[in-house]
Parts: structure tokens; C-alpha cells; sequence
């Protein structure tokens, strides 16, 4: 981190005398305009190159915890044992596999 911080000052005030040093170009900036130049170049290039966040989101990642346990609780029941509950049980898991679809 301390190397990143190194590089983006050195990136800043590179670009900084750069910016001052132009030939042959007009420049209309004041000292103050100039530093706000150099300090948002070196934010730009650290929120460019910042690679401290994953691809994924955590929330997905949560989700697809979830969900994997609600898939490891589900259970199959051939149709004989289906028919062969009382009607509760038939409505329920029926009530279950709808809310599963939805």
C-alpha cells in the first residue's frame, strides 16, 4: 500500500510538471488550478488500478450459499409413497414444489 502511495504521488507530480512544462501551448491555469490537476490525476489512477475488490458481489455469493442449502434440504419421493400419504402431506408438499417454482 505504501508503494502504491509511493507510485501515485510520483504519477501526480510527474504529470503535474508535465502539465507546466508544455512548450509552445498557452496556458491559462493558475497555481491553484494547476495542484487540483495533479492531486485528481493521482486520485484517478488509484481508483483506476485499484484492485482491492473481487469480480462478484458479496451479496451473490451469500445468495448462492442460500441456496445451495435450500437445494440440500429438498428431498424426492417417488409416486408411489406419494400416493400412499394423506391428503396434509399431499397439499404440502405440493404448497412447497409451488413456492420452490416461484
Amino acid at each position: 500500500m505504501i508503494l502504491l502511495k509511493k507510485n501515485m504521488n510520483l504519477c501526480s507530480k510527474l504529470f503535474f510538471l508535465v502539465i507546466i512544462f508544455l512548450p509552445f501551448w498557452s496556458k491559462s491555469l493558475n497555481v491553484f488550478e494547476m495542484s487540483l490537476i495533479g492531486v485528481g490525476s493521482g486520485v484517478v489512477f488509484q481508483q483506476y488500478f485499484d484492485r482491492s475488490l473481487d469480480k462478484e458481489n458479496h451479496m451473490i455469493n451469500k445468495s448462492k450459499v442460500i441456496e445451495k442449502y435450500y437445494n440440500s434440504k429438498k428431498r424426492t419421493i417417488n409416486s408411489d409413497e406419494f400416493l400412499g400419504m394423506p391428503i396434509q402431506q399431499k397439499l404440502m408438499i405440493i404448497e412447497v414444489y409451488h413456492s420452490y417454482k416461484n
